[in-house]
């Protein structure tokens, strides 16, 4: 997954306020820095087991998480 460190380009944007779960399913190998920046509304990420690499702050803004 690539970087989005500007949220204006994640394809996610438009859903941002909706987005309350979050599942990287296998096949995936990384997540790019902010991937998930300012997603204020979610509550739970699950991420598959092929995951080897997390980028830097890509829960961060994502307040529920804490």
């Amino acid at each position: 997954m690539k970087d989005y460190t500007t949220t204006d380009k994640a394809p996610w944007k438009e859903q941002k306020e909706n987005i309350q779960h979050i599942l990287i399913k296998d096949g995936v190998e990384n997540i790019g820095d902010e991937a998930f920046k300012d997603l204020d509304k979610v509550k739970d990420i699950i991420i598959g087991s092929t995951v080897e690499d997390l980028g830097k702050d890509i829960f961060n803004g994502c307040e529920d998480l804490y």
